[in-house]
């Protein structure tokens, strides 16, 4: 199976979320709910997302194509020497985006703290391993009688936990990775795309498998192929440890994440 990576300005891969994606890069409307601290965090998140999108963009656009001849035939070499001093830069955005999200959804929670007249000792957002350690949690706090259908909400329809909303909690996880254990981990997958090549019977377009991209990228060909267009080098990057969902692009799973935690804001202050 092809697995297929961002080309150009759009995606082309089988698992897009393009949908999610058109919604949370629609204009920003005025901020006027209770959340509104929060709802600005989750707004200055967003931009480090689409500041990292336009960083892995740019990768694509850097690099370097060229055709070598040798005794064998000839080979199109793709290369981005960019790539090793943009992927930290790349990791601090993302780890930005993570930090804003988190604290958006930290921020509205002290809120809920306030409106219910509970403690503000326990401030960070309710992310649970299990659904019974949220539910306990919640339970303690008398949720269930002061807001009953803010109870409901966040164990029916926000879920933040394991087997919940897996890329919710994903975000979690990342952003304590991120803070307090070390820089984010992403890798960079690549393949070549749009190569054209003429032979006798006429000419062919091909691309190459996406694979890590660790040095110049090769491609072979006899001595009587023509090479018509030697393609372009495409990136996408990845969470290399992503704790929900493996190859999903980065770009994706934070403007996902964008869109979750925006949900979350919006089911909680029409639930208090």
């Amino acid at each position: 199976m092809r697995f297929w990576v961002e080309t150009g300005r759009k995606l082309s891969w089988g698992r897009t979320c393009q949908r999610i994606v058109d919604i949370c890069v629609q204009p920003k409307e005025e901020v006027t709910s209770m959340f509104v601290d929060a709802r600005l965090k989750a707004q200055r998140g967003l931009k480090h997302i689409e500041d990292f999108t336009s960083g892995v963009i740019s990768l694509g656009d850097r690099s370097v194509g060229t055709v070598e001849e040798h005794a064998l035939g000839k080979s199109i070499r793709h290369e981005c020497p960019a790539l090793d001093a943009e992927l930290p830069q790349l990791s601090l955005i993302a780890g930005d985006a993570l930090h804003n999200l988190r604290s958006a959804l930290d921020l509205a929670w002290i809120e809920v703290l306030r409106v219910l007249e509970l403690p503000r000792d326990r401030r960070s957002f309710p992310f649970y391993k299990t659904k019974s350690d949220l539910q306990a949690r919640l339970l303690k706090d008398a949720i269930d009688s002061k807001r009953p259908n803010l109870f409901v909400c966040l164990l029916t329809q926000i879920r933040p936990h394991l087997g919940g909303d897996d890329v919710l909690y994903a975000l979690h996880q990342l952003d304590i990775v991120d803070k307090h254990i070390l820089r984010l981990k992403i890798a960079a997958v690549g393949g070549v795309e749009g190569i054209q090549v003429r032979t006798k019977s006429g000419i062919h377009e091909g691309a190459t498998w996406a694979s890590p991209v660790d040095g110049p990228r090769y491609i072979d060909f006899h001595p009587d192929v023509e090479i018509v267009d030697k393609g372009k080098l495409t990136f996408s990057i990845l969470f290399d440890e992503s704790p929900a969902v493996g190859t999903f692009h980065a770009s994706d799973e934070l403007n996902v994440m964008y869109f979750l935690v925006n949900r979350a804001l919006d089911l909680m202050e029409s639930s208090l």
